[in-house]
């Protein structure tokens, strides 16, 4: 595999030197050293801090629904075993009719596997799932230097420190409460090989993470001095930042903004220094790294800082109690909120008038409830009540057993709503991969039972009641931005709720007879679509 399938192409002609392997050879975690192979998802950890971290915990019925519905979740549950508990204590994890191992490693709260997950062990556990995330799933080698007791870190010794000589950055917030509390800062160093690789501590990295700005006195982007800083200082013993902010410091001093908020469960990352260097400013490639993202998007309402706001930091939302959720390609002011309650109250708990608490699936089990724009289904992005461009006016019919008034929900409609380098994969998600046209088209039929492998251009939605099975690709879009299927779109069925959701589903084909649709699909008048399509019988 190259390297020409990882990096953006805008780096490629910065890289000097022929590159070492891509994927670097992967161990098993031993002491701080570690692999980052941990992908983004938004799994709600909070249902699992309530209780012990044990066997019947990952065998809960809500546990398990997640685990049925999307295989992968067990490797992060791999990674949350690793980093809360300790080199012994191990957690069966049953999937697929097979029983699992998951060992700790870390230590950072091993009195989880005999209570709840307090404040502490949900801050230590995220900086360290944080700082072993990698939005490219690919593995590099990091070394973790932390304040925390169980790692009895003294520091580097000099042949460690001459392999690990890249500050990268620090993490630290909550993972566990929803909207997620998610913060780093980037570090005093800079490779321009595993920095393409490593983005999360990058603004506009498409992490989810909110880049804050420089950890400490120096910045490893510009290579001199920072003029803000995160963090208020730094252990001389063990190089960790400590005391590390939500919001930087002010300009040309100590002093912090206020509101803001201190962490001081932190995880400071170094990395490897490769063989790559930059070259100096050529025609059509960069001398120095890529800057912030240009600017926060317009909030077309007039209203910024308030919920459903865009930002790129909690620098941009007006009020003490609202975050920047940067989980999306464009963040937006958020927090959470109780759903259910009358317009009224759900606009005392979020700011005022125009704002909804909007309700995402069951909040007791995998959903969630959020503060944000109401809106108004069915209008252009930038209308007085519609959307900014980049978000959906939903109320969720797709996931809730009743619609709730619609809001405004990151969505992208295209590469344009998404970071440089990152395309709009097909449930408004930005991605770093495009969609591989040899896969199945929207309305082909998909083996659901299969959700780890990538079958669809979209996804495969389960659809058979007994058969595990039958499923459709399927994807969704904006109505607001374009009624046009990706797919085939003269041939397909669009499942929507028509003026009171913009959210539309690519998923049935229209069909006359058997032979219009993909066997083992059949041509059969649906009770959901009240039209021919080509589904299971």
């Amino acid at each position: 595999m190259t390297v020409k399938s990882y990096l953006p192409g805008a780096l490629l002609c910065c890289l000097a030197v022929a590159a070492p392997a891509c994927k670097e050879s992967r161990r098993a975690p031993a002491g701080i050293r570690v692999e980052n192979g941990l992908g983004l998802n938004s799994f709600p950890l909070g249902l699992l801090a309530k209780g012990k971290l044990d066997a019947a915990a990952l065998s809960s019925k809500t546990i398990s629904g997640a685990l049925d519905s999307s295989p992968g979740l067990a490797g992060l549950l791999e990674y949350v075993v690793e980093c809360a508990l300790a080199p012994g204590q191990v957690v069966d994890l049953r999937i697929a009719g097979k029983t699992v191992k998951l060992e700790g490693s870390f230590g950072m709260s091993p009195g989880w596997a005999k209570g709840p997950c307090d404040e502490a062990c949900q801050e230590w556990v995220t900086a360290c799932l944080m700082a072993r995330t990698n939005v490219f799933t690919i593995p590099v080698s990091l070394y973790f230097v932390t304040n925390h007791p169980a790692a009895h870190n003294k520091g580097m010794t000099a042949a460690e420190a001459a392999i690990y000589g890249v500050e990268e950055g620090a993490f630290y917030g909550n993972w566990f409460l929803d909207p997620p509390r998610q913060y780093a800062c980037w570090g005093s160093g800079r490779d321009p090989y595993y920095q393409t690789l490593r983005v999360c501590t990058q603004p506009g990295n498409a992490c989810g993470f909110q880049v804050v700005g420089p950890c400490g006195v120096m910045d490893g982007r510009t290579g001199g001095a920072a003029t803000r800083s995160a963090c208020e200082g730094k252990d001389p013993k063990s190089g960790a930042y400590t005391r590390c902010h939500n919001r930087a410091s002010l300009p040309g001093g100590k002093a912090y903004p206020t509101p803001n908020r201190i962490y001081t469960r932190i995880m400071t990352t170094y990395i490897k220094r490769s063989r790559f260097v930059e070259r100096p400013a050529a025609a059509g490639c960069m001398s120095k790294p890529p800057g912030p993202d240009a600017g926060v998007p317009p909030d077309m309402s007039g209203a910024s800082g308030r919920a459903g706001s865009p930002c790129r930091n909690d620098d941009d939302c007006n009020s003490a109690t609202l975050h920047c959720d940067a989980r999306a390609s464009r963040g937006v002011c958020t927090k959470a909120c109780q759903g259910g309650a009358s317009i009224a109250e759900e606009e005392k708990q979020c700011g005022g008038a125009g704002t909804t608490c909007l309700v995402r699936g069951d909040p007791k089990t995998t959903g969630a409830a959020f503060c944000t724009r109401a809106c108004t289904a069915g209008l252009k992005p930038g209308a007085p009540k519609g959307c900014a461009p980049g978000l959906l006016c939903t109320g969720f019919w797709l996931t809730n057993s009743t619609m709730d008034a619609p809001g405004c929900y990151p969505f992208c409609s295209s590469d344009s709503h998404c970071p440089s380098g990152f395309h709009c994969g097909r449930t408004g998600e930005c991605d770093p991969l495009k969609v591989p046209d040899t896969l199945s088209a929207d309305g082909d039929p998909c083996d659901a039972s299969k959700v780890t492998v990538s079958q669809c251009r979209g996804f495969c939605s389960r659809v058979g009641q007994t058969d595990a099975t039958q499923g459709i690709c399927y994807s969704m879009i904006n109505l607001a931005e374009g009624s046009r299927c990706p797919d085939n779109p003269a041939k397909m069925e669009l499942v929507s709720k028509k003026g009171q959701d913009d959210m539309g589903l690519c998923m049935y084909r229209k069909c006359a007879t058997d032979a219009d649709c993909t066997a083992p699909l059949k041509c059969i008048l649906s009770n959901f679509t009240f039209s021919r399509v080509c589904a299971y019988f």
